[in-house]
């Protein structure tokens, strides 16, 4: 289906039109819109659906071996090989050492990929599945090529 849509009216007045739609990947978020008309026919009205959550993953970035925490990485989000997002790890803990914390939040729907790259070290990658209105954590081990 092209997402069309077609509503009779038989006299002027105003309307509210609302939309609601589920899918295997999640729910969206419903649409609202009033329109005005002077005639018997709606044209041209198009409603925007958005996804109804967004996903968050966090953690810490290490470097290993040895196992220590880094700062600098560049951590990616990638929905079906688009990115969608990209923060840097950062932060010191109490004694000033490198905290390597990321959090990563996005709400597109589909498979997605959480990467994290640095220079001088193999990318580590998660796959996590996708679940509405939850909140992942998770560690990425970065390792010398």
């Amino acid at each position: 289906a092209d997402g069309s849509y077609s509503l009779p009216v038989g006299h002027s007045g105003s309307f509210t039109i609302i939309t609601e739609y589920t899918a295997t990947d999640g729910n969206y978020k419903g649409a609202t819109k009033t329109i005005t008309t002077k005639g018997p026919a709606i044209e041209n009205q198009n409603i925007t659906l958005n996804y109804g959550y967004t996903t968050t993953v966090s953690g810490q970035v290490y470097v290993a071996p040895p196992s220590a925490l880094t700062n600098g990485a560049t951590i990616t989000a990638r929905v079906e090989d688009r990115v969608v997002a990209s923060v840097t790890s950062s932060g010191t803990d109490a004694t000033g050492n490198p905290a390597g914390n990321y959090s990563i939040a996005f709400d597109h729907p589909g498979t997605f990929r959480v990467t994290a790259s640095l220079v001088g070290q193999r990318d580590a990658s998660i796959h996590p599945p996708r679940e509405t209105r939850a909140a992942r954590s998770a560690n990425l081990v970065l390792l010398f090529p």
